[in-house]
C-alpha cells in the first residue's frame, strides 16, 4: 500500500473510523464514545477521560484518522510531525509515541523515511520554544536548566546572606526550601513575589478593620496552642517577609543565565504573545493534542490559548477526578478554563470516555460514589465510569471474595499488616479451589 506523498506527507485514503479500526486491530472495536473522538472535526474539543478508559489508544487512533483525512480536513495531506501531542511525563510521552508509530505503520505501511508524530512533555515543549525563540526576549537559548540541587544552593546562599528580619520560627533548611518553592510558584502563576506580598498585606489590613483582634479570629485554643486560623495569618506575614528574598533569588537566576522548569513555561507564555512565534508554531503544527490536561498550570493553559487560540484545532484530554499535581502549580479549574479560553461552551465540543477497561463494576461503583462528592464545574461533564462487562452487556467476573473491601488503619504499620493479611486471605481462598499456591 503506497502511503507517502512528497515532503513526508501521508497520502490519506479517507477511510471511516470503523475501517481504520478493523485494519489496525480486527479484534477490537472502539466504543461509540471513542469513535466520536477519533473521527471528530477540527473544532476545539475537551475530552473528559476516566481512569483506564483507553485514552492513549484513542489519541493514537485520532492521529491515524487525521492523517487519513488530511485533504478533507486541511485541504492537503499532512505529515505525522505536523501533529503535536503533549503529555505530562516522559514515560507517558514515550508510550504515546510508540503506540502512534505502530498504528500509523499498520494503517499506511512501514516507511523508515516517514517522520514520527511530534510527542513531548509540556515542559519539553516550553523548553524548545525558549531554545528556538528565546533571543526575542533576551534569553540565552543555551541557558542552563538547573536541577533541584542547584536551585537549593542558590536559595541557601540567599538565606545565608540575608540580614533583614523574618517573622518565622522555621529552620533554615525549611526556609530555604520554601524560598525556592515560593519563587517557582509565582512563575507558574504568572505573578511576582512583590505582587503576592502586596496581596497578603491588603488581606491583613482588611482583617484588621473587622471587629475584634484580626477580625475576631481566635489566635490560641483552650490549651494555649495556635489555632489553624492563627497559623494561616502567620503564613501571610511570612509571605510578606519572604517576598524580597524570592525577588533576590529570581534576580540571581537571571543574572547567572539560569532557568528552571517554571521559567521555561513563563518565558513560553511571553513568546506565545508574539505574532511571529504564533505564525511559526501554527504553521508547524496543524493539530494539537493535549493529554493529562487536568494537571496543567494556569501558565501552561495561557501558553496554549495564546499560541494557538480558539481558531486552531486543539483537543484537550483530562479528568478532574485524577488531578494530582496541585503542589506543582496545577489548577483545579484547568478543564473549565480550557472551555472558557478556547471560545466558550458554544464553540468547544465536549466529549467523554466513560468505559473503564481496567476495573470491574464492583470497584467502579465505589469509585463513582467517591468521585461524585468532588466539586464539579458546569462546563465540565464527568460521566460515571462503566466497566467493560457493563459496556458489552456481559456478566462481571465471579470472585471468591468481594471485589472491594474498605479498611481504615490506625497507622502505617497497621495498614501494612492489613494489606498483607488481605493478600494472604485471598491466596488461601484461591488455593482451596486450585490446589496449593506457591508463597
Amino acid at each position: 500500500m503506497s502511503a507517502e506523498a512528497p515532503e513526508g506527507r501521508v497520502d490519506g485514503y479517507g477511510r471511516t473510523v470503523a475501517e481504520l479500526s478493523a485494519l489496525i486491530d480486527p479484534d477490537t472495536t472502539p466504543t461509540p464514545e471513542q469513535q466520536a473522538i477519533i473521527g471528530a472535526g477540527l473544532a476545539p474539543t475537551l475530552v473528559v477521560a476516566g481512569a483506564g478508559s483507553g485514552k492513549t489508544e484513542t489519541l493514537s487512533m485520532r492521529m491515524v484518522y487525521l492523517l487519513d483525512h488530511g485533504k478533507e480536513l486541511f485541504g492537503r495531506d499532512i505529515s505525522p510531525d505536523e501533529i503535536l501531542c503533549l503529555t505530562f511525563t516522559r514515560k507517558a510521552a514515550a508510550e504515546i509515541a510508540v503506540r502512534a508509530q505502530a498504528r500509523i505503520a499498520s494503517a499506511f505501511g512501514d516507511d523508515p523515511a516517514r517522520p514520527p508524530v511530534s510527542v513531548a512533555t509540556y515542559n519539553g515543549y516550553a523548553a524548545s520554544l525558549v531554545a528556538e525563540h528565546g533571543l526575542r526576549l533576551g534569553v540565552d537559548p543555551d541557558a542552563a536548566t538547573l536541577t533541584d540541587a542547584a536551585l537549593w544552593q542558590i536559595a541557601d546562599a540567599v538565606v545565608g546572606q540575608w540580614s533583614d528580619p523574618i517573622d518565622t520560627s522555621a529552620a533554615v533548611s525549611t526556609l530555604t526550601g520554601a524560598l525556592a518553592s515560593f519563587a517557582a510558584q509565582t512563575r507558574e502563576h504568572l505573578t511576582t513575589p512583590t505582587e503576592v506580598a502586596r496581596w497578603a498585606t491588603l488581606e491583613l489590613e482588611d482583617l484588621a478593620r473587622l471587629p475584634g483582634a484580626r477580625g475576631g479570629t481566635a489566635l490560641v485554643n483552650a490549651n494555649g496552642n495556635p489555632t489553624p486560623e492563627a497559623n494561616a495569618l502567620k503564613q501571610l506575614t511570612t509571605l510578606i517577609d519572604l517576598a524580597p528574598m524570592a525577588e533576590e533569588f529570581l534576580r540571581r537566576k537571571r543574572s547567572g543565565g539560569f532557568l528552571d522548569f517554571s521559567d521555561q513555561v513563563a518565558y513560553g507564555v511571553e513568546l506565545a504573545d508574539l505574532e511571529a512565534v504564533q505564525a511559526v508554531e501554527r504553521s508547524r503544527y496543524r493539530v494539537v493534542l493535549l493529554d493529562e490536561f487536568q494537571d496543567t498550570s494556569p501558565a501552561q493553559l495561557r501558553l496554549f490559548a495564546r499560541m494557538f487560540g480558539p481558531g486552531h484545532p486543539v483537543m484537550a484530554v483530562g479528568d478532574p477526578n485524577q488531578a494530582i499535581y496541585g503542589f506543582r502549580g496545577a489548577s483545579a479549574s484547568a478543564l473549565s478554563s480550557f472551555v472558557e479560553q478556547f471560545g466558550g461552551s458554544d464553540r468547544v465540543a465536549s466529549r467523554t470516555l466513560s468505559v473503564s477497561w481496567r476495573n470491574e463494576a464492583a470497584v467502579l461503583s465505589a469509585a463513582n460514589v467517591v468521585a461524585g462528592s468532588l466539586p464539579a464545574h458546569p462546563s465540565v461533564t464527568v460521566e460515571p465510569l462503566r466497566s467493560k462487562g457493563q459496556h458489552l452487556d456481559r456478566p462481571e467476573p465471579r470472585r471468591a471474595a468481594p471485589g472491594l473491601v474498605a479498611h481504615v488503619a490506625l497507622d502505617l504499620v497497621a495498614e501494612a499488616d492489613a494489606v498483607a493479611g488481605f493478600i494472604a486471605a485471598r491466596r488461601d481462598e484461591l488455593a482451596r479451589g486450585r490446589g496449593a499456591v506457591r508463597r
